[in-house]
This record gives structure tokens, C-alpha cells and sequence, in this order.
């Protein structure tokens, strides 16, 4: 695979499949573009520009697409290509193929008549051009582009009545100012032709309005259970006259700009419905656009990303495709005038798990370290007691969310990974100066207990959340309803505090100070971690453990009912071998329905789903009477009737596998294999992790449908890209990285390099369906999906290729 992708029609014979491909491009402030490869806009995020008005978050899109058409004589081929509700406009068939080399580019092709189309955002600013390049034939031509404009929030439709706006044309120049908001002016600027005012054209009953674009279907929204109508304002076109065997280059730029115009300097004349037209009162030579030509923006934009892989020397094109992918989630946070990392496109803001995961790939192993330095203190300025931020807003006017038991651990590992990939000594001076303390703060806190019942327990293990408290990464709740509840100690929780506990320990010894402490704490913790995590008639280990207060009487009479269930009591561990037939053909099962029952009927209640999924059922036990209680911090309590007992969920779940790949082994090297073997055998895919074993009670093999269906599926047997990160590390770490076990691994990874042209082209989505043929579903395109392939592969798969591979 080279560094471009050439999609000719094979990959569009109909409307429909060309709206299953998509590309992307960013502006490192937040603000990108997305469309689908045929040019129709699959989704409400589809546009050609979307701003961020506070970099990054604070999102507004603005030209939603651009239409062409092209007059030959007296035929016109429509080159526009969008659903509607009743039609269809089927521009891709004049379209011989589409590229993506870095930008993107449609080329069209009608009688002797060539057409190119390449767009490009301007980095750093909310803009975007889009650059035509024309061969006519034989006869004189008209070009006709109609841009559409709106001013919106990306994740919301748009109805005609608020397509509000003021507007000037001066030259070449089209100005709109949104009615909604008087701070921000949407500047559109052609370095050819002539405006066409669409107000004019004559409308009737029988013809459509000219002004609004309306009834757009958004075909992806739809599928997912969304209306997915949307509507855009069209006030002008563009038309440029072509001579016969003319070559002609033009672009158009639109941009949105902070508003510096005072009301004396227009004169409203009539309103035509939402069209208001405005006389310009200033100086001509006021209103000329200071615009950078298009054509030299795409050659900076593409130079740029190809300078990050010159800095890696020695690479494949694998290494290459992903560093440009990893680019698109590197921007500016306005708020610390440092770096973050948006989780995904197109709705994610920075969430802190996801930053401290994904920029191991993205900074450390492209060598963008000074982006990496700058990520690690612009999220160290938000630590709050302890803890570093799950999630910030979309609105920059809010704060930071917290509620999150691994950001502040993960940040350990990230500050590791810093380290290895940079070692000098000024690096560890940064560390010292910027970090170390706030790493001082969160052992300290984690110790001595923080937020959401965080804290150390009497076995040195973490433990944290109750209720509705949702603090892993498996984070989904539908109201109340907590779909994969884990409170308590999480395996993969303890094993990144065993490393946290080890990095502090590495990090006072080379800062001279003293480690003792973080050393006693460390051996206790890998003490307690095998002996209560580990599950020998699995092989594996448990993925949670939570205390519960429950009467004498009734564990009695629990271990006799539900001896095989899921959750129980310690050393009541479930048979699945029992299970194992009724459940291997539940991917085709699931498929034809049959576990697939009514929402509405299947959740009465949050304590009943909470039951149904942890596989603990006791109707005569109510949490608020035996749960949760205070004080309460050893596992042999007795009093009265009352008795505190571990639940142990034995489902085979992914988070296991990072006892295994992360730096520091809490296992023996047996137990470390015999885990990689579980979650080989019964949660891997080609595009990721399951988050649930096929075998297991509540396992749902499609992420598709509703809202509330895709949500109580979204831990419950989705496959995650980004597990499979750490699954690869602790394969090729337990396999001691022989040739067989690299080879292994590099095929695997190999599958993605097929997803990357699917899909958002060059990118590898969130999350796929577990049931074959693990279709991308979710975000398009996800940071920690893209930063732990292109980390793995960097670090443990190319260096340990064989030479003739």
C-alpha cells in the first residue's frame, strides 16, 4: 500500500455503497470536513467545513457541501449527488474516480469535458478551499456551483426557519452573517465568476424554493434510528463561463471569522423570507478578501504531514498511512495554548482515558514529542484531587467531568512512555518540574481516598464507584439504567496501579528521593491481585470484584440457587463448560433474532438490568439495606446476621489482557499465557477485542439500530479497536516476540491495513459488530483505535521483522 487510495466505480455501482465510504480531514484546531466518496452527505456531520469556534470543542458547521453542474449547450449534467426524501440525485455517475492522497479529489468525467475537484482545510484556521481544475472539450461551457451554507450545531438538523441570515455580495465576495449569532460572519470568496442571486429564479407551486436545500436524508442517521432530514441555505451560485478547449484553475475558500462590522455599515434592504439582502455603505476596497490562493493551501497542507514522516527514517507505508491518520487528532486546546487529542470523529471531544492511551501512538511513535510534552502538561493543569479529567465538554464554557477511576492511572503509563521513547535528560527535568508532582498528588490521593469512593483498600487494592456510578471505560447508563456495572476493584484497574506504584518507584530513584513506600505498597498489591483476581478453573481472571453486606441466611441459600451463574460468591465459580454448546452458535443465533428481545419488556428497571447483567439475582435482598455501606474495608466482617462477601464476576471480558501488556508483569509468565490464550480464544477479531465472550448470558453480536439498542451493546460483545493494542503487545510479549508469534501479529495487523479503505478511508473506526463480518461501527474514525495499531506495530512488530519480510 502506498500513501494514497484510488477508488474507481467498482466501489460505488449504486448510490447506497458509495455512502459507506467516507474521508476526513481536520485543522488542528478542532474544526474538520467529512463527506462520503460519491459526494453526498451520508450523515448531519457531513460538510466541508466545520469550525470550532474555542479550539477545540464549541463546534459549528457551516458549508455543508458544494453542488456542481455543467452546461453543454443546451444539456446540463448535474454532478450534485444527495438523497432526498423522494429522490435521489445521482451525480456519481459522471464520477470516474475518487483519490485521497492526503486531501481528497473527485474527478469527473462528461462528453469531452474533464473536471477535478480537490478540497483542502488551511491548518490552523477555520477555512477550507476547494480547488477546480477543468479541461473543456470541443463547445463553450457554463460551471455552475452552489454552495450551501448553514450555521448550526454539527450534531443537530437543521429546519428551514432557522436558516436565518444576513447577506452582502461585493466581487467575488459573498458575506452571511448568521441571525443567531452577531459575533461570527461566514466569509465565501471565488477567484472566478460571477454571483447568481437563486432569489430571483422563478418559484411556484409547482417549482421549489431556490433558497433552501430542504428535505436532505442523511442515510447513516436514518439506519440508526434517527430522522435524518436536514435542510441548508442556498442564496447564490457561482457560474463561470469556459471557452472552448479552455484549461481552467479557480477556487472557492469559505471561512468563518470572528464579526468586526458595526450596524451603520450595512443597509438592510427587502427580506426574501430567510434571504436578506444588504447594501454595502463602506468603501469598495474595504470588503477586498485577503485569501491565500487555494492551490498553494492543499501543497502546504500536504507538505506538512509529509514532513512528520520524513521524521520517521525507517518506516513502511503502513507506518506512513497511519502517522497522517494520527495527525487528525493532534490540536490545540485554547484553554492551555498546549496540545490534546480529540477521541474521535465525528463527535468526540478530548477525554483524558482516551488521550493517555492513544498518544502513545500518535506523538511517541511518530516522534512528535514536543507534542507529547505538551499533551502531558495541558491535561496536568486540570488535575483535580487527584484525578485527571474523563471528559471535557463541548461547550468550552463548562468545566471538566471526572468521573473516571483509570484517566489518572493511564497517565502514569503515559509519562512511562514518554520516557523510554525520549530518555534525556532534559525530558526527565520536564517530567520532574511539570509532572512529578501531580503524579505525587494522585498516589495520594488514590491512597487515601478521592472522589466517586475511590480509594486504597485494606488489601492495597483500588477500589471505587456504587450506584449509578459508571468509572471504567465501560462506561455506558441509559438513565438509570447502568448497563455493564462495575463497582468495585477492576482488574484492569489494580494492574495499571501496581504500574503506577512501580513507575513512582522508578521515577523518586531517579530523582534521588526515597522509594520505600512505593515498593511495600507495590508487593502488596501484587499479593492481593493474584490471589483474589485469579480464576483457576478459567484460566483467566476475574473482571471484577465487588463487596456486598448480605445476610447470613441468604448466601446459603444464593450459592445453592445460582451456583452457575455469572456473579457469585467467592469460590462459587460458574460452569461455563455447561454452556458452552447452547452458546457456539450464538452468532447465528443472534443474527436471525432469537436473543434479541424487546427492549422496553427485557429493562424494567435499573436494579433488575443491573441483576440480569452481573448474573446475581436475590429477590429478598435489597441494595440499599446490604450494600454499600460505610466503614466496612475488611473481607471478614461478621456481625450479627450480617456477613460481607466478595462477588466475583467470572464473565470472560477483555480488560484482563493489561495485567499481561503493560510494562510492569503483576503475573507469572504461566498465568500470563494461559490469559492470552482465553482472550484468544473466545474475544478476538480481525477489527478488535470483544468486550464479551460469544458464550456468555446478555451477549449482542450487532451495534446497529435505536439508541438504546446500540447502547446496551456497546460492552456487551462490540469488538474495540483499540484492545487490540494490548492484546498484540501481550501476545507477542508471552510468545517472547519469535518470528512465528511476529509474523502472527503483523497479519493481524495487516486487517486493518483492508479496513483503512473502507469506511473513513484511511482511518480505523471506534468499535465493530462481534458477529462477522465485524462491521465499523460508532465514531468513523477514533484516536485510540489508530494510536495503539500504530503503536504496537511500530514498537513490536516492524523492529522484529525478519529481513526478507
Amino acid at each position: 500500500m502506498g500513501i494514497s487510495y484510488k477508488l474507481g466505480r467498482s466501489n460505488y455501482r449504486n448510490f447506497h455503497e458509495g455512502l459507506e465510504k467516507e474521508w476526513l480531514l481536520t485543522n488542528g484546531i478542532g474544526g474538520f470536513a467529512c463527506l462520503s466518496i460519491i459526494g453526498a452527505r451520508n450523515r448531519i456531520y457531513s460538510s466541508y467545513l466545520i469550525a470550532s469556534l474555542r479550539p477545540p470543542m464549541d463546534r459549528k458547521l457551516i458549508l455543508a457541501n458544494i453542488y456542481e453542474s455543467i452546461t453543454i449547450g443546451d444539456k446540463e449534467y448535474d454532478f450534485a449527488t444527495q438523497e432526498y426524501n423522494g429522490n435521489i440525485r445521482e451525480g456519481q455517475k459522471y464520477l470516474t474516480r475518487f483519490e485521497l492522497d492526503i486531501v481528497p479529489t473527485y474527478c469527473y468525467e462528461v462528453e469531452d469535458v474533464k473536471i477535478k475537484k480537490t478540497i483542502s482545510m488551511e491548518y490552523g484556521t477555520n477555512s477550507v478551499v476547494v480547488c477546480y481544475e477543468i479541461q473543456n472539450g470541443s463547445s463553450k461551457a457554463k460551471m455552475n456551483l452552489t454552495p450551501l451554507f448553514n450555521y448550526r450545531n454539527p450534531g443537530e438538523a437543521s429546519e428551514r426557519s432557522t436558516l436565518l441570515f444576513k447577506t452582502i455580495v461585493h466581487k467575488k465576495e459573498l458575506k452571511l452573517y448568521p441571525i443567531a449569532d452577531s459575533n461570527y460572519e461566514i466569509v465565501f470568496y471565488t477567484s472566478e465568476g460571477e454571483y447568481y442571486d437563486r432569489g430571483q429564479k422563478p418559484v411556484s407551486m409547482a417549482t421549489p424554493n431556490y433558497i433552501i436545500d430542504e428535505n436532505q436524508v442523511c442515510y447513516i442517521d436514518r439506519r440508526n434510528g434517527f430522522l435524518g432530514v436536514d435542510n441548508q441555505y442556498t442564496p447564490y451560485d457561482v457560474i463561470i463561463d469556459l471557452e472552448a478547449f479552455e484549461t481552467k484553475r479557480f477556487y472557492v475558500k469559505c471561512e468563518l471569522k470572528e464579526c468586526n462590522h458595526k450596524e451603520d455599515d450595512y443597509e438592510m434592504s427587502q427580506g426574501l423570507g430567510s434571504h436578506i439582502r444588504i447594501q454595502v455603505q463602506k468603501e469598495e476596497n474595504e470588503y477586498i478578501y485577503n485569501c491565500k490562493d487555494g492551490f498553494e493551501v492543499i501543497k502546504e497542507y500536504k507538505k506538512r504531514l509529509l514532513d512528520y514522516i520524513e521524521r520517521i527514517p525507517d518506516s513502511d507505508s503502513f507506518i506512513k498511512m497511519l502517522t497522517i491518520a494520527a495527525d487528525q487528532y493532534i490540536v490545540e486546546r485554547e484553554s492551555t495554548g498546549l496540545k490534546t487529542i480529540l477521541a474521535g470523529y465525528p463527535w468526540f471531544s478530548d477525554w483524558g482515558r482516551d488521550t493517555m492511551i492513544a498518544m502513545q501512538g500518535l506523538t511517541l511513535a511518530t516522534r512528535r514529542y514536543e507534542d507529547a510534552r505538551g499533551i502531558l502538561e495541558s491535561f496536568s493543569r486540570y488535575i483535580k484531587e487527584g484525578m485527571v479529567p474523563n471528559v471535557f465538554p463541548q461547550d468550552a464554557k463548562e468545566d471538566p467531568m471526572y468521573n473516571t477511576i483509570d484517566a489518572s492511572l493511564w497517565y502514569f503509563i503515559a509519562v512511562y512512555q514518554y520516557l523510554q521513547a525520549t530518555g534525556g535528560k532534559e525530558d526527565y527535568e520536564f517530567i520532574r518540574v511539570k509532572i512529578y508532582p501531580y503524579l505525587k498528588e494522585i498516589i495520594e490521593a488514590y491512597q487515601n481516598g478521592t472522589k466517586y469512593e475511590i480509594g486504597m483498600d485494606k488489601d492495597c487494592l483500588i477500589k471505587g464507584g456504587s450506584n449509578l456510578d459508571q468509572l471504567t471505560w465501560m462506561d455506558v447508563r441509559v438513565g438509570e439504567i447502568v448497563v455493564t456495572p462495575r463497582h468495585g476493584k477492576a482488574v484492569e484497574i489494580n494492574a495499571l496501579w501496581y504500574n503506577a506504584l512501580q513507575i513512582m518507584n522508578d521515577l523518586t530513584v531517579y530523582y534521588g528521593e526515597n522509594n520505600t513506600r512505593y515498593l511495600e505498597i507495590a508487593k502488596k498489591v501484587k499479593q492481593s491481585f493474584v490471589e483474589k483476581f485469579w480464576n483457576e478453573q478459567s484460566g483467566c481472571l476475574y473482571d471484577v470484584i465487588e463487596e456486598k453486606m448480605i445476610e447470613k441466611q441468604q448466601i446459603s441459600k444464593e450459592i445453592t440457587s445460582q451456583g452457575n451463574k455469572n456473579r457469585e460468591t467467592t469460590n462459587c465459580d460458574a460452569n461455563k463448560e455447561n454452556r458452552h454448546q447452547e452458546y457456539t452458535n450464538r452468532e447465528n443465533m443472534d443474527k436471525e433474532n432469537i436473543y434479541k428481545e424487546n427492549i422496553d419488556k427485557e429493562i424494567i428497571d435499573r436494579e433488575d438490568i443491573n441483576r440480569k447483567n452481573i448474573g446475581y439475582v436475590n429477590q429478598d435482598i435489597t441494595d440499599k439495606e446490604y450494600i454499600n455501606k460505610k466503614n466496612i474495608t475488611t473481607n471478614n466482617i461478621s456481625e450479627g446476621n450480617i456477613e460481607i462477601v466478595e462477588i466475583k464476576d467470572n464473565k470472560i471480558r477483555p480488560n484482563q489482557i493489561y495485567a499481561v501488556s503493560l510494562p510492569f508483569s503483576i503475573l507469572d509468565k504461566e498465568k500470563e499465557m494461559s490469559v492470552v490464550e482465553v482472550v484468544h480464544k473466545h474475544l478476538y477479531t480481525p477489527y478488535g477485542i470483544r468486550s464479551l465472550a460469544l458464550l456468555e448470558e446478555g451477549y449482542k453480536g450487532e451495534y446497529i439500530g435505536k439508541l438504546i439498542n446500540r447502547d446496551m451493546a456497546y460492552h456487551m460483545g462490540t469488538a474495540w479497536g483499540f484492545l487490540m493494542g494490548g492484546f498484540i503487545e501481550a501476545y507477542l510479549k508471552v510468545h517472547n516476540h519469535n518470528e512465528k508469534a511476529v509474523l502472527r501479529a503483523k497479519e493481524m495487523c495487516e486487517y486493518f491495513e483492508d479496513h483503512m479503505q473502507d469506511g473513513c478511508i484511511n482511518q480505523i473506526a471506534e468499535i465493530f459488530d462481534g458477529n462477522s463480518p465485524t462491521t465499523g461501527r460508532g465514531c468513523f474514525a477514533q484516536a485510540w483505535s489508530v494510536g495503539e495499531i500504530l503503536r504496537v506495530y511500530t514498537n513490536d512488530i516492524y523492529p522484529y521483522l525478519p529481513k526478507d519480510k
